[in-house]
């Protein structure tokens, strides 16, 4: 038979094609997508998700807020009781806020429900709450992208990522990294650093890969590869597959752009994702990350900077046509800021206290003198000086140099104000007037002594400050502080002195409190102090020293020769000794201590040490605070420092100088790889009160606290390390060798290896029964503590097994722990930390947390063992008694102690010396023809010297005067302004008075007040001696 082999062929082509078409389908079941532009018909969202330029935004920078996002059809997962496979990849950018510190990370999941019900934000990233975790109900499996360590999880570290089957605590973790083509050195990398990476993950014959890289990377390498995974019990017929994350305290927004998906073998629909032309979430300090309009921007700015210059240019040279007049006359009215620049008041603030000027206190040459009250309450007398606008310059210097003096025997320039001609200085009031009606009374009745006059005279000349000499106030029943300097203003007030506490008021601090004598917010000799008759010494060298009562220098500035003229205590509660061009030459805030003031920065180089406690004032504490190259960190002092708490900053480094945070009334900002005026790296909020005093502490526990005066007493307003370390994760929590559980309970390891410190204050930690030596290495064992972690996340040793960790350990001499952590499934690859001190270990109550401490202990022998158990009960009973014996003694002479300070504070009580205040005069620019007038002339000469010649007049008050000619000095013009600004700001009853100057051409004038006795050396040095002076 023959067959047309033409039509055989066309008769058999619906067959092959049926078959071919059979072969390539999927069954029923398969769904196989790829999304490369997000929309609500490709996605369901929920909670705080959102689709923004087709891109799926998961959080933004809304705080404790949940986001998740599932595919709209569940997808199957099983066939009868077969698991089926599956592949998916997407790309995701986390885009840390430059206002906020970054965290937490999201998930990829399978869950069997949709909404976000069950589920918390924060660190459970929205996947569970607290109450669900570790529930096989649950019926969740997940792919976590971590960048926030929580120990109660058991995190390896604050960037890595995670396999979570029905809980968060991960069965499998890694470090995120590649090895490029395949082989090279290992590339890691940080998930938060606003990058675009691609995520492959595959699930296939019960075992799971997953693969992270930059989006352009193919590696050959995965993060997690083929690791033993059976989700037969977790994956119901059908699931929901998406993505959820979550927000606390701590911010990112978490960016899916593109995702594909197949539950079939193909694992190729991945190539579909679009790779090429993403939008970048770089922070904006990368030199890298420029686009269109970023240029179209900075070519704007480049335009408006040339006509703002052109403009700029123009209008100098308009000023410089102007002539001396019209320019003295448009002159802004302002003064220079310099450290101690008293409070500027507005007119309308003075004539509100004042009651419209309605009560004058008294009028002279300057002008008149007003009683008013300020808002809190406090009495002002504000100095009117009409008609001076011709002394600007003198009126300049009053106030940056009375107002930069706060001493107990002088009155203190609160402020002052310009308003058109007029100027007005704010002094405090002195119910009891000025120090002249003392000293020279009309009747004499109230005239001081000459020993009274000698020490005031004494005190000013040395500028010395003592222990014993200085005004002494006990302000509470713990404290005792005796102030040199003062600073107060309307929002807070700060003091300057030696500080006790009530424990041993015999030894001193020198330091500065805010509002009252318990809150020391900087001292100079924390862990020195000095005894009484100690002598604070401002030297005529410019240093600033602090001596014991034995003549040994304690402490000092270390400025001698550096120009320093002057010293203050600034409304920031800063320190400062200034030269003669008001630089700053020393500042306290450049030594902080435990405490920063709204402000101060803390650079890289400088510490925050915590104090033993916040009674203690002379013992530091172990815990410390500074800034590193990688962000602010947190650690407790051992060998090496261990670090606890970690503020990072991600991002390129443009930064330049030194490194540091500043601390604002309201925020903390970390500057560490930008810099000002640029963003910070980070940004944590402070509640904003209305209260305008304010202080952060390193307490001495390592919590880093914020106090705020309210409603007369110091309120902690926020705790800024609580959002990152547990309670049980600070270093001291249940002190060393100690152990903490969930609810903070502190215990000893094992008592035949530790026992308390004390037993009925167990978080002092526990002690050695038999100490560890190096000499017999060979009697060292383990004792074992399981779902134990340990503080730090710093692994000395990484990818090895828990022999490994436990041998390396018992080699090293200075070891004193193996902490061992490691995924569920693979032992062999872990986290190995070797401590040369042990802190307090954290008991994590889960039994997914795959974390063992292993203590290193000196083997006790059943002799000893046997010898002990015998002897412990009459310990107890000799203890119980030596004990009680010793409290009641304690008791006793604490009772004793306590009668005799009582006597002697109502002693220095008794004899407290009053002082009343003194006013400082304003110095007055005379002008050449007034000086003529008043002298007739220059007829009367009351004498000559090698500096010239002086001259007797009256003023049209008719008040005597006494004009100095300096003739032929204008090569000590300099001096003459010194001496102006000087001596012009003190007014001092034994000192004769500056009343003013004048310059004239080469001449130069000084007004004092007319001595109608001579001169001082005329009693002191008389030539017959008859009227010499006692």
């Amino acid at each position: 038979m023959i067959i047309n082999s033409k039509h055989s062929c066309l008769h058999l082509l619906p067959l092959i094609f049926s078959f071919l078409l059979l072969l390539q389908s999927p069954p029923s079941s398969a769904v196989d997508f790829v999304i490369n532009s997000f929309n609500s018909t490709s996605i369901s969202l929920y909670g705080n998700a959102t689709i923004q330029s087709n891109i799926l935004t998961l959080t933004n920078s809304t705080l404790f807020q949940i986001g998740r996002a599932l595919y709209p059809q569940k997808i199957r997962t099983k066939n009868a009781s077969s698991l089926l496979p599956f592949s998916t990849s997407f790309i995701f950018a986390m885009a840390p806020n430059k206002t906020a510190v970054p965290g937490h990370g999201f998930v990829f999941l399978f869950t069997p429900v949709t909404g976000i019900r069950n589920t918390a934000p924060a660190q459970n990233l929205g996947l569970f709450s607290k109450e669900v975790d570790g529930n096989s109900s649950n019926h969740v499996f997940g792919v976590e992208f971590d960048v926030f360590r929580n120990q109660n999880y058991g995190d390896i570290n604050d960037n890595h990522v995670g396999i979570d089957v029905n809980s968060l605590t991960s069965v499998y973790s890694r470090t995120p990294g590649y090895y490029p083509d395949g082989g090279g050195r290992f590339i890691s990398f940080l998930l938060n650093d606003g990058r675009n990476y691609q995520v492959w993950i595959k699930y296939q014959n019960l075992t799971i890969s997953v693969t992270v890289a930059p989006v352009g990377e193919k590696p050959e390498d995965c993060v997690i590869c083929q690791s033993p995974l059976n989700l037969t019990d977790v994956f119901e017929d059908e699931m929901y597959v998406g993505f959820t994350a979550g927000t606390g305290n701590l911010t990112q927004s978490h960016k899916i752009l593109s995702w594909s998906f197949s539950n079939t073998d193909n694992d190729s629909w991945s190539d579909g994702l679009i790779t090429q032309g993403l939008p970048s979430f770089v922070l904006s300090g990368d030199p890298n990350n420029r686009s269109t309009g970023f240029i179209v921007g900075l070519s704007i700015g480049v335009f408006v900077l040339l006509v703002a210059c052109g403009v700029v240019g123009f209008v100098l040279i308009k000023s410089k046509r102007r002539s001396a007049k019209e320019k003295a006359e448009m002159e802004e009215e302002y003064l220079y800021q310099m450290p101690g620049m008293p409070t500027r008041f507005s007119y309308e603030e003075l004539k509100i206290a004042t009651k419209n000027f309605s009560k004058k206190l008294g009028e002279g040459g300057f002008g008149s003198v007003f009683e008013g009250s300020l808002k809190d309450g406090s009495k002002i007398a504000v100095k009117c000086l009409e008609g001076l606008a011709h002394i600007k310059k003198s009126f300049e210097a009053e106030v940056e140099s009375i107002g930069s003096i706060h001493h107990v025997n002088l009155v203190r320039l609160r402020g002052f104000c310009t308003w058109k001609s007029q100027r007005f200085l704010v002094y405090d009031f002195m119910s009891n007037g000025s120090l002249d009606r003392w000293i020279y009374h009309e009747n004499r009745e109230h005239v001081l002594e000459w020993e009274c006059r000698k020490k005031i005279i004494l005190d000013i000349a040395k500028a010395q400050y003592s222990t014993g000499a200085s005004l002494s106030t006990t302000w509470t029943a713990g404290f005792d502080s005796r102030i040199i300097l003062g600073r107060e203003n309307n929002r807070t007030r700060f003091y300057c002195g030696f500080y006790c506490d009530g424990r041993n008021c015999t030894s001193y601090v020198f330091a500065i409190s805010i509002i009252d004598a318990e809150s020391i917010v900087w001292s100079a000799n924390p862990a020195d102090p000095v005894q009484e008759n100690a002598i604070l010494n401002f030297t005529a060298a410019g240093e600033l020293v602090l001596m014991d009562g034995d003549g040994s220098i304690v402490w000092t500035t270390n400025t001698a020769g550096k120009s320093v003229v002057g010293m203050n205590l600034t409304d920031t509660g800063n320190l400062v000794l200034f030269d003669d061009r008001n630089s700053v030459v020393w500042q306290s805030f450049d030594y902080p201590t435990d405490c920063l003031l709204p402000g101060q920065k803390l650079f890289q180089g400088q510490k925050l040490i915590s104090r033993a406690s916040s009674a203690d004032l002379m013992t530091v504490q172990k815990h410390s605070l500074q800034v590193t190259d990688r962000g602010l960190l947190g650690y407790v002092e051992s060998n090496p420092p261990q670090a606890y708490y970690h503020w990072l900053a991600y991002g390129n480094d443009t930064h330049k100088g030194r490194r540091y945070i500043r601390f604002l009334k309201g925020s903390l900002s970390l500057f560490v790889r930008s810099s000002e005026p640029s963003d910070p790296d980070g940004v944590i909020t402070i509640p904003q009160t209305s209260s305008d005093a304010q202080y952060m502490k390193l307490m001495p526990d390592g919590h880093l606290q914020v106090f705020e005066w309210i409603s007369s007493e110091w309120t902690m307003i926020s705790d800024l390390t609580s959002d990152y370390v547990t309670e049980c994760s600070y270093p001291l929590t249940c002190g060393r060798n100690s152990i903490c559980t969930t609810n903070q309970q502190c215990s000893c390891p094992a008592l035949e290896y530790f026992r308390a410190v004390n037993y009925r204050q167990p978080q002092l930690g526990c002690s050695e029964i038999t100490p560890l030596t190096c000499n017999s290495t060979q009697g060292q064992e383990f004792i074992t503590l399981e779902n134990t972690t340990y503080f730090t996340s710093t692994a000395d040793m990484e990818g090895v097994n828990m022999q490994t960790c436990k041998q390396a350990c018992l080699q090293n001499c200075s070891c004193k722990a193996a902490f061992f952590q490691h995924d569920t499934f693979n032992a062999s690859y872990g986290y190995c930390f070797l401590p040369s001190e042990i802190f307090t270990m954290n008991s994590v109550a889960t039994p997914y947390i795959n974390a063992s401490a292993f203590i290193k202990v000196q083997k006790v022998t059943s002799h000893l063992l046997s010898h002990q158990g015998a002897t412990v009960g009459g310990s107890k009973i000799a203890g119980s008694t030596i004990g009680s014996f010793v409290l009641l003694l304690v008791v006793a002479i604490g009772f004793i102690m306590y009668r005799a300070h009582n006597r002697k504070s109502q002693r220095d009580a008794e004899m407290e010396e009053d002082y009343v205040d003194q006013v400082s005069g304003m110095p007055t620019r005379f002008s050449y023809d007034q000086l003529q007038t008043a002298t007739e002339n220059f007829s009367k000469k009351l004498g000559e010297g090698g500096f010239g010649s002086v001259y007797e007049g009256s003023l049209l008050d008719e008040s005597k005067i006494a004009v100095k000619c300096l003739e032929g000095l204008t090569h000590i013009k300099k001096s003459f302004l010194a001496e102006v600004q000087s001596i012009g700001s003190i007014y001092h009853v034994n000192l004769v008075r500056l009343r003013g100057f004048c310059t004239w051409k080469s001449q130069r004038f000084l007004v004092y007040d007319f001595m109608s006795n001579g001169s001082l050396d005329k009693w002191i040095y008389h030539g017959n001696r008859e009227r010499i002076l006692e």
